[in-house]
């Protein structure tokens, strides 16, 4: 599709060829002339390919956004069944830190003390449970969302390879994790863009040492990848609603000859810096 080079035509011409296209039978097409037939069935189907490729991304929207949802309320779900578990935990730290703030028990006794009233299996055991409890500190989600890691792999391998993801900037690095993606089998290189990831994800993808999370760092790519789709920071060629935004503007080679008649119609000065100025 992407070899089909429709620029000569207007965007209501090629509409109209597509419409003619889709109304038409076979048998009217095979009665048609092939300098008008041609065209229509192009259109039609460079028409119905970019319909196709905004429904593949519309899902890929979606299926991310009901990722999201979920591991959000898996977090609420596991707060409100944890909400007990930590009460009893902030008693028995209030409790023990009563008889190490207490200056009638002396060091010597003090954790004779404390396992007279607290048993060590029962101190075992609750230090157990709150490794469970724990999280961390920022209190974020994003450690649910691996939890969904399976379901999205069941399409997110073949979502990516699918499509050639491109962007304006040059070097753009979420473009490039894209296809480290598609290269790699099992563990992310060393050498992998990170400067993609936002500081909520960054201490999920990056360990201390700097090393990469698999999990974290692929659910981290699809995510920001789903929003710079929606803010037209990432596009695909033969795509209408996720279409280079420089599409929508008046092309380079034809702006040195409208420039001085087009400031002039909506009133502001040729030059950016002018204009900056006045703002």
């Amino acid at each position: 599709m992407g070899r089909w080079d429709l620029s000569a035509l207007t965007p209501n011409r090629r509409k109209f060829l597509a419409q003619v296209g889709k109304k038409s039978t076979n048998q009217a097409l095979q009665r048609t002339a092939p300098s008008r037939r041609y065209p229509a069935l192009i259109a039609f189907l460079r028409q119905i390919g970019e319909e196709l490729i905004d429904e593949v991304i519309d899902l890929f929207d979606r299926c991310m956004a009901q990722v999201d949802a979920r591991s959000r309320r898996d977090l609420e779900e596991f707060r409100r069944n944890a909400a007990r578990a930590t009460n009893e935990k902030v008693a028995l730290f209030n409790d023990l830190t009563g008889m190490i703030l207490d200056p009638e028990i002396a060091d010597p006794d003090l954790r004779t003390h404390i396992y007279r009233r607290h048993p060590k299996e029962q101190l075992q055991a609750a230090r157990e449970e709150s490794d469970r409890l724990m999280r961390p500190l920022d209190d974020n989600y994003f450690d649910f969302l691996t939890g969904r890691y399976n379901y999205v792999r069941q399409f997110a391998p073949a979502f990516l390879s699918a499509f050639t993801f491109r962007a304006n900037r040059r070097g753009e690095p979420l473009v490039e994790a894209v296809s480290v993606l598609n290269r790699i089998k099992r563990k992310v290189p060393e050498n992998a863009p990170v400067d993609f990831v936002s500081a909520k994800w960054r201490p999920y993808v990056l360990d201390k040492e700097g090393k990469i999370d698999r999990h974290y760092y692929e659910m981290c790519v699809l995510w920001e990848l789903r929003g710079a789709l929606r803010a037209g920071d990432v596009w695909l060629e033969g795509s209408r609603r996720y279409a280079n935004p420089e599409t929508y503007l008046i092309p380079r080679d034809q702006w040195a000859n409208i420039r001085t008649e087009t400031c002039r119609l909506v009133q502001v000065p040729e030059q950016a810096t002018a204009r900056l100025q006045e703002r």
